[in-house]
Protein backbone atom coordinates (compact mmCIF):
# COMPACT_ATOMS: atom_id res chain seq x y z
CA UNK A 1 0.00 0.00 0.00
CA UNK A 2 1.36 3.42 -0.67
CA UNK A 3 1.59 6.46 1.51
CA UNK A 4 -0.88 8.83 0.28
CA UNK A 5 1.71 11.42 1.36
CA UNK A 6 4.80 10.13 -0.94
CA UNK A 7 5.76 12.34 -3.70
CA UNK A 8 3.16 11.05 -6.43
CA UNK A 9 2.98 12.21 -10.01
CA UNK A 10 0.23 10.21 -11.15
CA UNK A 11 -2.25 12.19 -13.30
CA UNK A 12 -5.72 12.55 -12.23
CA UNK A 13 -8.88 14.27 -14.08
CA UNK A 14 -8.61 17.64 -13.45
CA UNK A 15 -12.55 17.30 -13.45
CA UNK A 16 -13.68 14.65 -11.63
CA UNK A 17 -17.38 14.05 -9.96
CA UNK A 18 -15.22 14.02 -6.43
CA UNK A 19 -13.57 17.33 -6.85
CA UNK A 20 -17.28 18.83 -8.11
CA UNK A 21 -18.89 17.32 -5.29
CA UNK A 22 -16.34 18.87 -2.93
CA UNK A 23 -15.98 21.97 -4.50
CA UNK A 24 -20.34 22.37 -4.07
CA UNK A 25 -20.32 21.08 -0.63
CA UNK A 26 -17.05 23.67 0.44
CA UNK A 27 -18.76 26.61 -1.80
CA UNK A 28 -21.71 25.92 -0.51
CA UNK A 29 -20.53 26.04 3.20
CA UNK A 30 -18.66 29.69 2.57
CA UNK A 31 -22.07 30.99 0.77
CA UNK A 32 -24.26 30.04 3.93
CA UNK A 33 -21.48 31.74 6.04
CA UNK A 34 -22.00 34.98 3.71
CA UNK A 35 -25.69 34.92 3.62
CA UNK A 36 -25.78 34.02 7.59
CA UNK A 37 -24.43 37.06 8.15
CA UNK A 38 -20.99 36.25 10.18
CA UNK A 39 -19.49 39.26 9.79
CA UNK A 40 -16.48 41.23 11.52
CA UNK A 41 -16.14 45.20 10.63
CA UNK A 42 -12.46 45.89 9.14
CA UNK A 43 -11.67 49.05 11.23
CA UNK A 44 -10.88 52.12 9.19
CA UNK A 45 -13.41 50.74 6.17
CA UNK A 46 -17.17 50.45 5.88
CA UNK A 47 -15.91 46.71 4.89
CA UNK A 48 -16.54 43.47 6.73
CA UNK A 49 -15.01 40.09 7.23
CA UNK A 50 -16.18 36.41 7.75
CA UNK A 51 -14.98 33.25 8.36
CA UNK A 52 -15.94 31.52 5.11
CA UNK A 53 -12.22 31.48 4.44
CA UNK A 54 -11.81 28.13 6.36
CA UNK A 55 -14.13 26.71 3.81
CA UNK A 56 -12.72 28.34 1.00
CA UNK A 57 -9.06 27.32 1.44
CA UNK A 58 -9.81 24.00 2.48
CA UNK A 59 -12.37 23.46 -0.55
CA UNK A 60 -9.71 24.59 -3.20
CA UNK A 61 -7.25 22.52 -1.51
CA UNK A 62 -8.84 19.17 -1.91
CA UNK A 63 -10.74 19.91 -5.06
CA UNK A 64 -8.47 21.85 -7.12
CA UNK A 65 -8.49 24.70 -9.86
CA UNK A 66 -11.77 23.41 -11.55
CA UNK A 67 -13.30 23.18 -7.55
CA UNK A 68 -11.23 26.30 -6.43
CA UNK A 69 -13.20 28.50 -9.27
CA UNK A 70 -16.76 27.13 -8.63
CA UNK A 71 -15.98 27.44 -4.54
CA UNK A 72 -14.71 31.51 -5.31
CA UNK A 73 -18.03 31.91 -7.14
CA UNK A 74 -20.48 30.75 -4.56
CA UNK A 75 -17.95 32.38 -1.82
CA UNK A 76 -17.88 36.04 -3.68
CA UNK A 77 -21.37 36.14 -5.09
CA UNK A 78 -23.61 37.59 -2.34
CA UNK A 79 -21.03 39.62 -0.69
CA UNK A 80 -22.91 42.56 1.15
CA UNK A 81 -22.72 46.19 0.31
CA UNK A 82 -22.30 45.86 -3.02
CA UNK A 83 -19.33 43.89 -3.57
CA UNK A 84 -20.14 41.21 -5.48
CA UNK A 85 -17.80 41.66 -8.52
CA UNK A 86 -14.49 42.67 -6.86
CA UNK A 87 -15.28 39.46 -4.50
CA UNK A 88 -15.68 37.04 -6.78
CA UNK A 89 -12.63 38.14 -8.56
CA UNK A 90 -10.85 38.30 -5.71
CA UNK A 91 -12.17 34.65 -4.48
CA UNK A 92 -11.88 32.56 -8.13
CA UNK A 93 -8.64 33.92 -8.40
CA UNK A 94 -7.50 32.81 -4.88
CA UNK A 95 -9.22 29.52 -5.17
CA UNK A 96 -8.19 28.43 -8.44
CA UNK A 97 -4.46 29.38 -7.38
CA UNK A 98 -4.67 27.35 -3.69
CA UNK A 99 -6.08 24.27 -5.90
CA UNK A 100 -3.64 24.66 -8.22
CA UNK A 101 -0.45 25.08 -5.24
CA UNK A 102 -1.72 22.86 -2.57
CA UNK A 103 -1.24 19.40 -5.01
CA UNK A 104 1.67 20.90 -7.04
CA UNK A 105 4.07 22.40 -4.33
CA UNK A 106 2.67 20.93 -0.92
CA UNK A 107 1.34 17.95 -1.29
CA UNK A 108 3.69 16.13 -3.72
CA UNK A 109 6.73 17.81 -2.10
CA UNK A 110 5.84 18.04 1.48
CA UNK A 111 5.38 15.44 4.15
CA UNK A 112 4.27 15.97 7.46
CA UNK A 113 4.94 18.09 9.51
CA UNK A 114 6.26 20.25 6.34
CA UNK A 115 3.22 19.98 4.47
CA UNK A 116 1.30 22.32 7.78
CA UNK A 117 4.15 24.95 7.07
CA UNK A 118 3.62 24.85 3.50
CA UNK A 119 -0.15 24.97 3.79
CA UNK A 120 0.50 28.09 6.24
CA UNK A 121 2.42 29.45 3.38
CA UNK A 122 -0.30 28.82 0.77
CA UNK A 123 -3.21 30.52 2.82
CA UNK A 124 -0.79 33.59 3.56
CA UNK A 125 -0.34 33.79 -0.21
CA UNK A 126 -3.86 33.45 -0.99
CA UNK A 127 -4.64 35.98 1.65
CA UNK A 128 -1.88 38.91 0.64
CA UNK A 129 -0.84 38.22 -3.08
CA UNK A 130 -4.39 37.35 -4.35
CA UNK A 131 -7.61 37.34 -2.13
CA UNK A 132 -6.59 41.08 -0.91
CA UNK A 133 -5.52 42.54 -4.18
CA UNK A 134 -8.49 41.04 -6.19
CA UNK A 135 -10.64 42.88 -4.07
CA UNK A 136 -8.76 46.30 -3.96
CA UNK A 137 -8.40 46.27 -7.50
CA UNK A 138 -11.56 44.74 -8.21
CA UNK A 139 -13.65 47.44 -6.08
CA UNK A 140 -11.49 50.29 -7.36
CA UNK A 141 -12.01 49.76 -11.15
CA UNK A 142 -14.91 47.35 -11.44
CA UNK A 143 -16.93 49.54 -8.74
CA UNK A 144 -15.07 53.01 -8.26
CA UNK A 145 -18.31 53.94 -6.59
CA UNK A 146 -18.07 51.51 -4.34
CA UNK A 147 -14.53 51.76 -3.50
CA UNK A 148 -14.76 55.41 -2.66
CA UNK A 149 -17.87 54.86 -0.44
CA UNK A 150 -15.51 52.22 1.17
CA UNK A 151 -12.75 54.56 1.97
CA UNK A 152 -12.06 57.91 2.89
CA UNK A 153 -11.66 60.39 0.08
CA UNK A 154 -8.10 60.11 -1.22
CA UNK A 155 -7.57 56.82 -0.32
CA UNK A 156 -5.24 55.20 -3.06
CA UNK A 157 -5.42 51.50 -3.86
CA UNK A 158 -2.26 51.33 -2.27
CA UNK A 159 -3.61 52.70 0.73
CA UNK A 160 -6.20 50.91 0.56
CA UNK A 161 -4.44 47.20 0.57
CA UNK A 162 -2.71 48.44 3.59
CA UNK A 163 -5.56 49.05 5.30
CA UNK A 164 -7.65 46.07 4.18
CA UNK A 165 -4.19 43.81 4.98
CA UNK A 166 -3.74 45.16 8.65
CA UNK A 167 -7.85 45.24 9.43
CA UNK A 168 -7.58 40.93 7.84
CA UNK A 169 -5.21 40.19 10.21
CA UNK A 170 -6.78 38.25 12.38
CA UNK A 171 -9.19 36.26 10.02
CA UNK A 172 -5.26 35.19 8.88
CA UNK A 173 -4.52 34.05 12.14
CA UNK A 174 -7.75 31.96 12.74
CA UNK A 175 -7.70 30.26 9.14
CA UNK A 176 -4.38 29.25 9.64
CA UNK A 177 -4.94 28.03 12.83
CA UNK A 178 -8.37 26.28 12.02
CA UNK A 179 -7.42 24.59 9.13
CA UNK A 180 -4.12 23.64 10.42
CA UNK A 181 -6.12 22.09 13.17
CA UNK A 182 -8.42 20.38 10.29
CA UNK A 183 -5.40 19.14 8.22
CA UNK A 184 -4.37 17.36 11.39
CA UNK A 185 -7.22 15.60 12.69
CA UNK A 186 -8.36 14.28 8.91
CA UNK A 187 -6.96 11.18 7.81
CA UNK A 188 -4.63 11.52 5.38
CA UNK A 189 -6.91 10.23 2.21
CA UNK A 190 -8.99 13.03 3.54
CA UNK A 191 -5.51 15.50 2.82
CA UNK A 192 -5.07 14.27 -0.70
CA UNK A 193 -5.97 16.25 -3.49
CA UNK A 194 -9.18 14.79 -5.83
CA UNK A 195 -8.21 16.07 -9.49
Amino acid sequence: MSDPESVSHERRSVVSVAALASALAFGLLALAVVVAGLTIPIAGTNIVTDPREVFTTLGAAVSGPVGGLIIGLLAGIREPDGMAWPSVLAHVTGCVFLGWAYKTLVWRRMRMPALLLGWVCLVLAYYYLLVLPGFVLGSRFLQPDVFAAAHDPGTSVFGAYAILARGVTYEVLVTCVLTVLVIVAVPRRHRRPVW
